[in-house]
């Protein structure tokens, strides 16, 4: 099993070779030898289900074909950097931070690798985090979701707007800030019930995924409130999806409870992006302005400021 593993003298006093020879290809993680042309002089069978090759194709062929192809070029320079430099050993991702590979069908596969060096030949030892990954990924999905509406939560929706701020909102484009407050819904509360209002607010996040596009963060603010990040070409396109947004709300009927349709209105405030680096704090700031205005002008309005 495994590709071919070079015959070694054995030291006086230490194991049989073919001690370590079992060790090797009896344990999970995959273990890979490359010279300095990183080509693959050895692996175990653990690498070979990993990547999913049949069983000795790998031995003789460079170590990159486990690799997505746009990473080789940059794997290549590295390989030879680390063989040309001081240090004995390196890790190439950890639950920090992963790194991609390449099965032999194609898929990805992320890995966790240490490499370290003997002379001439470079030995990897690789963990699959797979499962670690999507765990992870699970884990913090949850954590930014809120469990009522399924829209995001405040703290999903602040770190994947800032992000999208720091990263620019896309040529010819600018962002706007959208605030949303259901009008008058403790009276939902009051009259039908908590249970009515929980089925509220997720028939009303399901009207907002259908009017935004998939490309606009949305998320539940707290309680009755809302909030949306819009890349826009501008405020007359902005004020258009706010209005359109609004609009379905006032047309929808939302089924609350068996036999019981209930009617709701939104009042919504927005606010244009300003340059030089606005904070999102400030700009959530001047939306939540823009929807008291909007509620102190008589509610299942939008009013957008412009300061």
């Amino acid at each position: 099993m495994g590709c071919a593993l070079q015959k070694q003298e054995r030291v006086h006093g230490s194991p049989e070779p073919e001690f370590f020879r079992r060790i090797v290809e009896s344990i999970s993680d995959g273990i890979v030898v490359i010279d300095e042309h990183s080509t693959i002089l050895y692996c175990n069978p653990a690498v070979e289900r990993l990547f999913g090759w049949p069983d000795g194709q790998l031995a003789g062929r460079p170590i990159e074909v486990l690799l997505p192809e746009e990473y080789r070029a940059r794997h290549q320079f590295r390989v030879r950097a680390f063989a040309q430099g001081e240090a004995q050993s390196r890790r190439m991702g950890n639950r920090q931070a992963h790194i991609l590979g390449r099965r032999h069908d194609g898929s990805e596969v992320s890995l966790g690798i240490t490499i370290l060096r003997s002379g001439s030949m470079m030995m990897a030892v690789i963990r699959d985090l797979s499962d670690w990954v999507r765990e992870n990924r699970e884990l913090e999905r949850l954590a930014n979701t809120d469990p009522l509406s399924g829209l995001q939560n405040r703290r999903g929706f602040t770190e994947a707007a800032e992000r999208a701020i720091r990263e620019g909102p896309g040529e010819g484009c600018r962002f706007f800030l959208m605030m949303l407050d259901i009008d008058f819904f403790k009276q939902v509360n009051d009259r039908h019930g908590h249970d009515a209002g929980d089925t509220a607010i997720r028939n009303l996040a399901a009207v907002m995924r259908e009017a935004l596009r998939a490309n606009d963060l949305v998320a539940r603010w707290g309680g009755e409130e809302f909030v949306a990040l819009l890349p826009m070409n501008g405020r007359k396109e902005a004020l258009l999806v706010a209005e359109r947004l609004r609009g379905r709300i006032a047309a929808a009927s939302f089924p609350v409870a068996p036999g019981t349709v209930i009617n709701m209105t939104a009042s919504i405030g927005l606010v244009g992006a300003r340059g030089g680096g606005e904070s999102l704090d400030s700009f959530v700031r001047r939306a939540d302005l823009a929807l008291y205005e909007a509620k102190a002008k008589g509610r299942n309005r939008v009013v957008f400021r412009s300061g």
